[in-house]
């Protein structure tokens, strides 16, 4: 069993078969990360806490909405310090525990902003296609959409990364010399000979037989 199984575990439920399918899809695209950069996804998990600072401040700016000054405000604070971060579902469990609220609160909560990012974020594609017409008043409405949208994306979305458990990223590839690097460039754009196929190999011999034998 695995530490996700372990600490972010699934009892069969239906929140906890969306939270699950919520957390596998951003633990695949950490998974990603560091293969194809090389880079600890605790870098990505940075980039998109900041990412969601900018936007859900925008968003506050644009509508005066303060109340989303929070999270806002807790997404600086996750980018800042990788310690703030989650570490699990279970942590989050105990920690709701604690304080008396029940133990699934949290992963509500990332479902349901979760669900709403994805909502409001094709909302603000849409009326950004709608408002290209020269519409300003949809234009605008996207701007509002797109920043609350991506905002809570780019927020839950690095909650999650920040639980998965994928180990360490693997180690970058030594460069060929440049030199090695031109040659096989070279070596690519000079015709290649055409292989001749083993029947034909095989019909010059018999005929160098049949005539070595007349």
């Amino acid at each position: 069993m695995s530490l996700d199984d372990r600490f972010n575990s699934n009892d069969g439920s239906f929140i906890d078969n969306l939270d699950s399918a919520f957390f596998e899809f951003n633990k695949k695209i950490a998974t990603t990360w560091q293969n194809k950069t090389y880079r600890n996804k605790a870098d990505l998990e940075t980039v998109l806490y900041f990412g969601s600072f900018v936007a859900l401040g925008g968003y506050v700016a644009n509508t005066m909405n303060t109340i989303m000054a929070i999270p806002a405000a807790s997404a600086a604070l996750k980018g800042s310090i990788e310690m703030a971060r989650p570490k699990s579902a279970k942590h989050e469990e105990i920690q709701c525990e604690t304080i008396g609220l029940p133990g699934k609160t949290t992963k509500y909560l990332n479902v349901i902003c979760y669900s709403i990012g994805v909502v409001e974020t094709l909302a603000g594609v849409g009326y950004l296609v709608a408002g290209v017409s020269g519409n300003n008043e949809l234009y605008l409405d996207s701007i509002s959409h797109l920043t609350f949208g991506l905002g809570m994306l780019g927020w839950i979305s690095a909650d999650y990364m920040a639980k998965s458990d994928i180990g360490t990223p693997p180690p970058e590839p030594k460069k060929k010399p440049v030199l090695e690097r031109i040659k096989e460039k070279v070596g690519e754009l000079l015709p290649q000979p055409t292989p001749v196929p083993v029947r034909v190999y095989a019909r010059i011999a018999s005929y160098s037989l049949a005539r070595t034998s007349n």
